[in-house]
This record gives C-alpha cells, sequence and structure tokens, in this order.
C-alpha cells in the first residue's frame, strides 16, 4: 500500500508532487489537513477456493431455499473476514 503525505495546499511544488509519486509516496492537499482521514483501499485477495468454498457451504446449508444467495454472499464475507484476520495477524 502506498504512503500518503497530507499537507495544506500550496506547501508541495509540481516537482516536489512529482518525485513524492516517482517514490511511492501519494501527496493529498488538503485545506485543514487534521479533518482528514484515511480509508484502506485494498482488501485481502480471494482465491478461487474462497468461492468455491462460499458456494458449497451455501449449498450445503440452504440448496433448496431462495436465500441462497444471501446465504452464499455470508459464506463468502466469513471467507473475506477470515482472511483479513490472518493478514492483521502478520
Amino acid at each position: 500500500m502506498a504512503q500518503i503525505l497530507v499537507t495544506r495546499p500550496g506547501v508541495l511544488t509540481a516537482r516536489d508532487k512529482s518525485a513524492l509519486r516517482k517514490s511511492g509516496v501519494v501527496p493529498i492537499e488538503a485545506d485543514e489537513p487534521n479533518d482528514v482521514r484515511l480509508v484502506q483501499t485494498e482488501g485481502p485477495t480471494l482465491q478461487a477456493d474462497d468461492m468455491l468454498g462460499a458456494a458449497l457451504s451455501a449449498l450445503a446449508r440452504d440448496g433448496n431455499s431462495y436465500d441462497l444467495r444471501d446465504a452464499f454472499v455470508k459464506a463468502l464475507s466469513d471467507s473475506m473476514n477470515r482472511r483479513i484476520a490472518e493478514q492483521d495477524a502478520t
């Protein structure tokens, strides 16, 4: 994930911003830098077996139900949450 540098407008020149970007730093200008909130833009990478496992789990629980889609989404979400926990643990 890229590093982010938050400054007030006019602190960095266009050349400074370009050099930062080339170094993997994303410059952001804000009138009130303390009001800036950073949002994680990358999530865990799902593997093919995550999707298959979620589908099989949903079918096993609710194979004859109209709620199959909801069961699949919940199983997939559970898989994603496990991957996030694994990433956070490392």
